[in-house]
């Protein structure tokens, strides 16, 4: 039998989880319980009688692994039992058919002075946020999940090639200047850079918006867009989640950030909404960059601003496309929404149920802006 995987979260709770006739009240249950808090760290607790799937177990903040007594028996190494076709067999690993100090170790629960465990199960949990490097071709043919950041350099043009920025900014400055309605720039975020509320008529745009909605396989009629002019290197972005993330009907609608930079590279930072962890992303002239549901949720996002002597008179133009990816790997205990709670910002620390609603349906979203509710 395969060891049963507990979760460890705080003292003193043996939970178990509803795919489980276990419960805490009777005594394998509760002989595990006190077992484990004897022992008050990352142990395996012997338990013949303990064989349900779903048992969570809630003690420190180390995870623990519960495992039968006739599972506790180390096997020898042999490989994935796959092999490479491309790569002739000439039998050079040493470790086959031995017994590895590794595997023992896990199974005793032991850890190392810088190791912390193992078991190589302790890897298979979700990140707080997964790095993707995309492929550069028509379509993102590998798995997408909601904790994924995918960056694809060169997405669109060449790094050092500036063509697309200056004809970007001077088909805007056509339709501008024909008089379309609402194409004018205009300050947003509080003044912090410029955006255009109808940039359309400039047929680049439009091709970076079709091109990135063919790349994640977006469902038509679900895009909100947005057409970003960091005018200069004294332009910058404050930290927000995008809508999608609290607002109910955004999130039956969308599921994925993306946005093609174009100009001056800058940075895009993240904030993780509960620990204030940064991590900065380069954002380089052609790069597309996307972020899934879960990112937006667990973190903010922002342009950081540049020191004065880092000025350089450059600018940048981000083109964002919101919108429902529809290839996204769902997995178990995806954060809930946000609360819009004006009073005390954006938090979910007390909601346990889903509202994201039904994910399949979509309406026509023409403009949508990704920091705050659509105004009715």
């Amino acid at each position: 039998m395969a060891p049963l995987k507990a979760s460890a979260i705080g003292p003193g709770v043996l939970g178990v989880d509803r795919s489980s006739d276990l419960e805490v009240a009777r005594g394998t249950g509760t002989d595990v319980a006190r077992k484990i808090a004897s022992m008050g760290s990352n142990v395996v607790v012997s338990a013949t009688r303990v064989a349900l799937p779903g048992i969570n177990v809630r003690v420190t903040d180390k995870t623990l692994t519960v495992m039968p007594d006739n599972a506790r028996r180390a096997e020898p190494h042999r490989g994935d039992g796959k092999g490479d076709p491309n790569l002739p067999a000439v039998n050079d690993d040493p470790r086959v058919g031995t017994v590895l100090p590794c595997t023992i170790k896990a199974l005793k629960g032991n850890t190392g002075r810088n190791t912390e465990s193992f078991d190589p199960a302790s890897t298979l949990v979700r990140p707080s946020m997964r790095v993707v490097v995309g492929p550069k071709k028509r379509v993102f043919d590998k798995v997408l999940k909601h904790d994924d950041v995918v960056v694809v350099p060169d997405f669109f043009c060449a790094e050092d090639d500036w063509s697309i920025y200056y004809k970007l900014i001077e088909e805007m400055r056509s339709i501008q200047s024909a008089g379309q309605s609402k194409s004018e720039w205009i300050p947003w975020a509080e003044g912090c850079h410029l955006i255009s509320q109808n940039p359309t008529g400039c047929p680049t745009y439009e091709d970076v918006l079709k091109r990135t909605g063919e790349y994640f396989n977006m469902k038509q009629g679900s895009q909100g867009t947005r057409f970003n002019w960091y005018r200069d290197s004294s332009d910058w972005k404050p930290f927000h989640h995008d809508s999608a993330a609290y607002n109910p009907h955004r999130a039956r609608n969308q599921n994925i950030t993306v946005g093609v930079s174009f100009g001056s590279e800058r940075e895009l930072s993240f904030l993780h909404a509960k620990n204030g962890s940064r991590i900065y992303f380069p954002q380089t002239n052609g790069m597309l960059f996307a972020f899934g549901r879960d990112v937006n949720i667990n973190w903010k996002h922002g342009v950081n601003a540049l020191a004065n002597e880092h000025f350089s008179g450059k600018g940048r133009i981000s083109i964002i496309l919101w919108g429902l990816a529809q290839d996204v790997v769902e997995e178990p205990d995806s954060p809930p929404l946000l609360t819009n709670d004006a009073r005390n910002g954006f938090d979910n620390s007390n909601h346990r149920s889903d509202q994201r609603g039904d994910r399949g349906r979509s309406s026509h979203i023409p403009f949508n802006d990704g920091t705050q509710p659509r105004r009715r």
